[in-house]
C-alpha cells in the first residue's frame, strides 16, 4: 500500500473520529439542555443553558466565596420559591437546589446520601484521591469506625486543655502584632492556631506552627491556595497554567506524604516495639486509632517490629494517608 493511500486512510479515520466526537456533544448538549428547559430556574438558554445566569451572579461575589451565596442570590433574583435546577454542563455538574426543609422529606432519596463524586473532585486537589470526606460505603464505614471514639464527647473534653494551650499562644501571637503594628493577614494566622490544635489532636505531636513555622503548615496552605483557583474556569482549562501548577502541586504533596509517612512509622514501630495496641476507648490520638488495627493485627502474630524496619504495603500506605 503507498504511502499517499495510507495518509489518506489516516486523514479520513481522523475526519471520521471528530465528526462522531462532534455528534457526540451536540446530541448530550442538547439532550442535556432539554432535560432542564422546562424545569424551575432561573432563565435558560438552549446555548448556554444557565452559564451565563452563573457567570453574572459569581461576577457580583467576592471571589472564592461559597457556593451557596450564588444560590441564595439566585433564589432572591429570580423569586424562585422551594426548588430549582440549574443546567451548567459542560463546565460542572447539573444541580438541584432545594430551598425549603419540607421538601427534602418528601423526596425518595437513599439513607444515607452517597457522597457526589465532585468532591472527590475538589477535594483531590488537596489532599488527593479517595479521602474519607469523599467516601461512601463500606470503605467510609471501616473508616468511621475506627476514628469514631476520638470524637466522643468525653474525649473531646479531655482535649480541652491541647486547645487552651494553644489559644493562650495564639493570644501571645496577636499581642506581639499589636505591639509592632505591623498590618498582618489575619486568616494567615488562625490556619496555624488551628493547625496546631489538629496536629496535636492527630498526632499527639507539636508542630509549633505559631511560634517557629512548620513546612506542614506551609505546604497545607500551598495546595490549599492552588485549589481556590481551580474554581476559574480560565485557569481550570488552561493547560498552559496547569502543567506548572500540577508540578508544584506533585513536589508539595511528595513533601507531604513523606512527612506524615515518617511520623506515621515513627509510632507505629514505637507501637510494635512496646507491644501496645492502643486504647479505643481512651486514644491519645487520632493516629492511633488508624494504626490500632494493623498494631493489633502484628502482636497477634508476633512482630513486634525487631526483625528490622517496619515495612507497610504501598496499598497500606496509600490507606492509611487517606485517612
Amino acid at each position: 500500500m503507498s504511502t499517499l493511500t495510507l495518509q489518506g486512510l489516516s486523514l479520513s479515520l481522523v475526519v471520521i473520529s471528530a465528526l462522531l466526537l462532534g455528534a457526540n456533544l451536540l446530541y448530550r448538549g442538547y439532550k442535556t439542555r432539554r432535560f432542564y428547559r422546562n424545569l424551575p430556574g432561573p432563565p435558560h438558554s438552549w446555548l448556554f443553558g444557565h452559564l451565563k445566569v452563573m457567570r453574572e451572579i459569581v461576577a457580583l461575589m467576592p471571589s472564592n466565596c461559597h457556593p451557596q451565596l450564588y444560590y441564595t442570590e439566585i433564589t432572591h433574583r429570580y423569586n424562585i420559591q422551594g426548588i430549582f435546577y440549574l443546567d451548567l454542563w459542560p463546565i460542572g455538574p447539573g444541580t438541584v437546589v432545594i430551598t425549603d426543609p419540607k421538601l427534602i422529606e418528601l423526596a425518595p432519596m437513599p439513607k444515607p446520601l452517597p457522597v457526589h463524586p465532585q468532591t472527590d473532585v475538589f477535594m483531590s486537589l488537596m489532599v488527593g484521591k479517595g479521602c474519607i470526606a469523599a467516601l461512601s460505603g463500606t470503605l467510609w464505614k471501616r473508616m468511621y469506625n475506627a476514628m469514631v471514639p476520638a470524637f466522643s464527647p468525653t474525649h473531646v473534653r479531655n482535649l480541652t486543655g491541647v486547645m487552651i494551650d494553644e489559644a493562650v499562644v495564639f493570644r501571645l501571637q496577636l499581642e506581639k502584632l499589636s505591639v509592632t503594628g505591623e498590618i498582618f493577614s489575619m486568616e494567615e494566622v488562625v490556619s496555624k492556631v488551628a493547625f496546631d490544635i489538629v496536629a496535636r489532636v492527630i498526632f499527639n505531636v507539636p508542630l509549633h506552627a505559631q511560634t517557629t513555622g512548620s513546612q506542614d503548615h506551609a505546604d497545607l496552605r500551598g495546595l490549599v491556595n492552588l485549589a481556590r483557583q481551580e474554581t476559574d474556569i480560565r485557569v481550570a482549562y488552561n493547560p498552559i497554567i496547569q502543567i506548572p501548577r500540577r508540578w508544584r502541586r506533585r513536589q508539595v504533596v511528595k513533601r507531604l506524604e513523606s512527612s506524615l509517612l515518617h511520623t506515621l512509622y515513627s509510632r507505629l514501630e514505637l507501637l510494635l516495639s512496646q507491644g501496645v495496641v492502643p486504647s479505643r476507648q481512651n486514644p491519645t490520638s487520632i493516629l492511633d486509632l488508624i494504626l490500632r488495627e494493623y498494631v493489633e493485627d502484628s502482636i497477634k502474630k508476633g512482630d513486634k517490629g525487631h526483625g528490622g524496619p517496619v515495612k507497610l504495603s504501598k496499598a497500606d500506605e496509600a490507606l492509611l494517608l487517606s485517612k
